[in-house]
């Protein structure tokens, strides 16, 4: 079975927890990425930061407090990331990986090191090319139907 280690997407590159969300959105768009670890000054993992959340926080700006359409991107990473992620060491299997992602309902999960650096991050677009033999459940974990839809059921 392959481990992170294989997944992950290299090298690491994280934000600071210091950094505006503008400077964030810059790096995403650079690198053409949806996720960026978030990391405190001794390097260690503290969040994560998705495309998505920088929607949902420029969504959520109230106009009439900020009308300057700019405001929220001066604002620190750390008010719109999302804390204490799960992580994985380098050499987690895939499956539980995977499980991570479904249980935690998350896209990607930085790849740390015993000294909690990050080292990569493995993200679900990895993912995809899992087989029965990554799997380790006799068939493959991510399986398409043609005209199959997704459903949510909302409370």
């Amino acid at each position: 079975m392959r481990t992170a280690r294989e997944w992950m997407s290299t090298p690491a590159v994280s934000v600071s927890v210091t950094a505006t969300v503008a400077d964030a959105l810059a790096l995403l768009r650079t690198l053409d990425v949806r996720h960026l670890p978030v990391v405190n000054e001794r390097d260690e993992l503290v969040g994560i930061l998705s495309d998505r959340d920088l929607e949902r926080a420029s969504s959520a700006q109230d106009v009439d407090a900020a009308p300057d359409p700019t405001a929220i991107g001066q604002v620190p990473v750390s008010t719109v990331m999302r804390r204490d992620p799960p992580s994985v060491g380098p050499g987690a299997d895939a499956r539980d990986i995977f499980g991570l992602m479904v249980a935690h309902r998350v896209g990607a999960v930085p790849v740390v090191d015993a000294d909690g650096t990050v080292v990569g991050v493995v993200s679900y677009v990895d993912l995809l090319g899992l087989d029965e033999a990554d799997s380790g459940v006799g068939s493959p974990l991510l399986r398409f139907s043609p005209g199959a839809t997704r459903t949510r059921q909302r409370s």
